[in-house]
């Protein structure tokens, strides 16, 4: 099992977050009959937890990657700050420097 798959991008890898939080791989084909190889881990560092979106994304060679890394401590997020109509906060501050 896993979460947050991406594939490689030429379709013969798929990355996942195993049930750890690390990222792993597995080969894949997917010629007359779907197959897939032994999942091996490419990375120890657990990854943060997100509810939606990606975690992390791979390279056109499937060498590198980015990603979104878990806080070294337990941080709870208490406060969101939603700004509405910030554009019209902007436009005094574009129009004095033209």
């Amino acid at each position: 099992g896993g979460s947050h798959p991406v594939w490689s991008k030429d379709g013969r890898e798929l990355f996942f977050l195993d049930g750890e939080g690390r990222l792993s791989a597995v080969d894949v084909s997917a010629t007359d009959v779907f197959t897939t190889g032994r999942p091996k881990q490419i990375l120890e560092a657990a990854f943060a937890a997100v509810p939606y979106g990606q975690v992390y994304d791979v390279s056109r060679d499937g060498k590198q990657f980015l990603t979104i890394q878990a806080p070294a401590n337990d941080i709870t997020w208490r406060e969101l700050y939603l700004v509405l109509n910030w554009h019209e906060e902007l436009e005094p501050l574009a129009s004095a420097n033209p």
